[in-house]
């Protein structure tokens, strides 16, 4: 599982730069097992500051269960 500080390195490099528009959500699963598991996927609109021009990235994201905390597992964008 990644570390809170790695995660949201990630996310102000991914997005820093970016003003959102808007996020929505497309899907989100929890997978039972041992430990369980759980996936989602949000659309994530957003446009480079000073721009007006809008671009479109999905962001997927895996946790696992662990000690009774969601932790993230993965980041990835897909454009």
């Amino acid at each position: 599982p990644l570390r809170e500080r790695q995660v949201a390195a990630g996310l102000r490099e991914m997005f820093g730069q970016r003003e959102t528009i808007q996020v929505r959500r497309i899907s989100a699963q929890i997978i039972p097992g041992q430990p369980p598991r759980a996936f989602g996927e949000v659309t994530w609109m957003t446009q480079p500051r000073g721009t007006t021009i809008p671009e479109k990235v999905t962001v997927f994201v895996a946790w696992v269960l662990q000690k009774d905390r969601w932790r993230i597992t993965e980041i990835r964008l897909k454009s």
